[in-house]
């Protein structure tokens, strides 16, 4: 199942990998992508958003897959990809409660490590 997800993901992100090499053939000498937010602890609030369920472990394995072929997808374009995973989530690997926002996005306090690492050196190159 995980190289069937990852084909899957991979084609799904192609047409983004297309965008960034066209930034970067653009002349952009810089071009920035954060990485997607660990998933919502709240099941109830995730059902009610997407329509149907997704059991939490799975969200979060799906999105380090995501996350690990995003990854791919910028090197190859050569662009910066930033990752603030470990600065939101708890010892367990789960969004801390104090980054939520509404059931998908991080709230402000989450940006502020974002805009951190976009003028530093922890943008994954």
């Amino acid at each position: 199942p995980y190289a069937a997800a990852r084909g899957i993901a991979q084609k799904a992100f192609a047409p983004l990998v297309q965008a960034l090499e066209q930034l970067r053939k653009m002349g952009l000498p810089r071009v920035i992508m954060n990485e997607l937010p660990p998933p919502s602890l709240d099941q109830a609030q995730f059902d009610k958003l997407h329509g149907f369920t997704c059991p939490l472990d799975t969200r979060y394995k799906a999105t380090v897959l995501f996350n690990d072929v995003l990854r791919e997808s910028c090197v190859k374009a050569d662009a910066n990809m930033i990752s603030i995973w470990f600065e939101v989530v708890d010892e367990r690997g789960y969004l801390r409660s104090e980054f939520e926002l509404d059931g998908v996005h991080l709230n402000r306090a989450a940006s502020l490590p974002a805009l951190a690492h976009a003028g530093g050196s922890h943008a994954i190159s």
